[in-house]
């Protein structure tokens, strides 16, 4: 399966808002096919990242429509760096 990262805005993001979107997903599956891995949020400049596995790219962008992210961007991850590792996707 593919990984992708999203990176965006969201302005006047709270905590609280910040888990509500996230908390909607059980056990970090968003549907029976594509996951959020990890998800970062920056609340002082507004800012968030999404790191999630999918089928494809499109799959994981329509999550990323519902969460009201102003996302700048979508990426897929050829190449991952963890434990002094680094893992080819």
């Amino acid at each position: 399966m593919a990984r992708f990262m999203a990176i965006g805005d969201a302005p006047g993001i709270t905590e609280d808002a910040f888990r509500a979107v996230l908390g909607e997903i059980r056990k970090w599956r968003f549907d029976r096919r594509g996951w959020i891995i990890k998800a970062y949020c920056n609340v002082d400049q507004g800012k968030v990242v999404a790191e999630c596995e999918a089928p494809d790219q499109e799959h994981f962008e329509k999550w990323l429509a519902k969460t009201g992210w102003k996302i700048s961007g979508v990426y897929r991850v050829n190449y991952i760096h963890e434990a002094a590792a680094i893992w080819p996707l």
